[in-house]
């Protein structure tokens, strides 16, 4: 694994003052389902299973990917609704998604982060092989969680940028209620020599919605 750095510093100064000219497209995105706490939403097990489904183990050094099958949920009956546990003990996924088959059995490298949520005007540096990335906030209301809620935070905006190139934007999210923007991993999940990120991208506190940011299309 190459070696890795990251710093949690103030994000100030103009030299990221983004402007159209400086803003790439957005990534590509892939839908990830949440099964760290062993058990899926009603809303979530009804996902279309038409395709093959794999399960994500992540590790602070990497991700591997193993097929995952639906029959390891089952209808746990509660008071008040009824939701679905996973059985499966051995080798448990954290997260699930639909995809390409070829790629059950691929173990990616993670790259190590600090911290997971950032707020405007903060940044993440950190370094990919021998690329320089940036990962940082923009926004009005707070520039940290001593200072107010998440819910006065508006017009945030996510961005990447790699070495000297465009910055680029990952999300963009108007306002928040009680839920806010975190970064669950980070490595090149599709092999293209870029960094790719799994965000908690839900600004609602009824539910959460994770997503894989790419530069390619996952099949």
């Amino acid at each position: 694994m190459s070696p890795l750095k990251f710093l949690n510093i103030a994000f100030l100064g103009s030299l990221f003052l983004l402007t159209s000219s400086s803003v790439k497209a957005q990534y590509q995105q892939k839908l990830f389902l949440d099964l760290r706490q062993g058990v899926l939403s009603e809303a979530d097990y009804f996902a279309d299973k038409s395709g093959p489904w794999m399960g994500a183990i992540i590790t602070d050094n990497e991700l591997k990917i193993n097929p995952f099958n639906w029959d390891s949920i089952q209808l746990v009956e509660g008071e008040m609704d009824n939701y679905y546990q996973l059985t499966q003990k051995k080798n448990a996924p954290n997260f699930i998604f639909e995809g390409d088959a070829t790629i059950i059995g691929k173990k990616i490298s993670s790259t190590k982060f600090a911290p997971n949520q950032l707020y405007p005007g903060q940044r993440i540096v950190l370094k990919h092989e021998a690329d320089d990335y940036i990962i940082y906030a923009t926004g009005d209301g707070p520039r940290s969680s001593k200072l107010g809620s998440i819910s006065d935070i508006s017009n945030y905006k996510l961005f990447v940028k790699k070495n000297n190139d465009q910055s680029e934007l990952l999300l963009s999210i108007d306002f928040f209620d009680d839920n806010f923007v975190a970064i669950e991993w980070i490595g090149d999940f599709n092999s293209d020599g870029k960094l790719d990120f799994l965000l908690q991208t839900s600004s609602k506190y009824t539910h959460s919605e994770y997503q894989l940011f790419t530069k390619e299309t996952i099949k």
